[in-house]
């Protein structure tokens, strides 16, 4: 499992959004974000906490206001947990 920490603007609190997760938690997860800020386009994935070492560091770069990226980021989610399971 993979858990983000998202936030807006130059607010560093955000919120934590484990994946994978479903729209309806990227919904809760952006009202959430709202109230820090209104600029959807300054949303950033600020850290991740995984038992993969450094994953947060490649994380970080993606754009989760993109279309589709929180589907590729659920499957990256969902390859650690079954890489973790079978080691």
């Amino acid at each position: 499992m993979i858990t983000l920490h998202i936030t807006r603007a130059d607010d560093y609190e955000g919120v934590y959004l484990p994946l994978p997760t479903t729209p309806a938690e990227i919904g809760e997860a952006w009202v959430e974000l709202d109230t820090i800020s209104g600029d959807v386009a300054s949303t950033r994935i600020v850290g991740a906490v995984s038992d993969v070492w450094g994953i947060g560091q490649y994380l970080k770069n993606a754009d989760v206001t993109a279309h589709g990226q929180f589907e590729k980021l659920n499957r990256i989610a969902e390859i650690v947990g079954i890489s973790f399971c079978v080691a």
